[in-house]
């Protein structure tokens, strides 16, 4: 999106985008059929890990096995195709800022790409903990419904993966002159407040194993974008 475009432009370019967004993650949904397999055994590791297998899976419906596997065809055609959702976003807004931000916002975009695969794969590889405590209240044997661990999962992985997105927020404030770099220094003990207590909202367990998991590293990466932004606008 250019500022000398007209609305018209605007909104072609935009359709634009759309309609090729649309098709990448309908491309990727025939490969990501063909794996599902395979993505299956990745997905059933975090009860694994807790002593459950499998077989502790169970299905209510008739038609529920084909709605398993269609979400989790939609959630890994989605996963594969970020990086194309993401660069059609930023291709479309970034035109518009000034020059000098340019170059710090394509930065920005590639930092909020690796923020939400790495707070994505941080969810996954820590999921078991949050199980774990929630079936440590129970001591009857166990059987998931499989339509509900899957939509567990995709929660768990989507929340987080947003969730660490919560630098990148800060640092578009900063750039567009909201907050300045100074005034988030000085409030280092409230920040860090407010990141647990959105942990505590966005988190779809609210366990409070999952709670510390998230907020530290997060905060970690806030404070390091921080560091960064003051050497440049401050």
């Amino acid at each position: 999106m250019k500022n000398n475009q007209s609305f018209f432009e605007h909104f072609t370019e935009l359709n634009r985008r759309s309609l090729l967004v649309i098709s990448s993650i309908f491309a990727a949904s025939f490969p990501s059929w063909f794996l599902y397999d395979r993505f299956i055994n990745v997905l059933l590791i975090p009860i694994e890990r807790i002593g459950l297998s499998q077989k502790s899976l169970v299905v209510h419906q008739v038609t529920e096995a084909l709605q398993v596997k269609l979400s989790v065809v939609i959630f890994l055609s989605f996963y594969i195709c970020l990086p194309i959702i993401v660069y059609n976003i930023a291709a479309f807004l970034i035109p518009a800022a000034s020059k000098q931000y340019k170059k710090i916002s394509w930065f920005l975009t590639l930092l909020s790409l690796l923020f939400f695969y790495g707070g994505a794969f941080f969810a996954y590889y820590n999921m078991h903990h949050a199980m774990d405590f929630f079936f440590s209240f129970t001591d009857v044997t166990v059987g998931i419904r499989s339509q509900y661990y899957f939509q567990f999962i995709f929660r768990f992985i989507l929340f987080i993966g947003i969730f660490f997105q919560f630098p990148i927020v800060v640092s578009v404030l900063v750039l567009n002159k909201v907050v300045q770099v100074s005034y988030l220094l000085n409030k280092r003990r409230e920040i860090f407040v407010l990141i647990l207590f959105t942990a505590a909202v966005v988190t779809p367990t609210g366990d409070p194993i999952s709670l510390v998991l998230v907020t530290l590293p997060t905060y970690i990466f806030y404070e390091l974008l921080i560091l960064i932004l003051k050497r440049k606008f401050d």
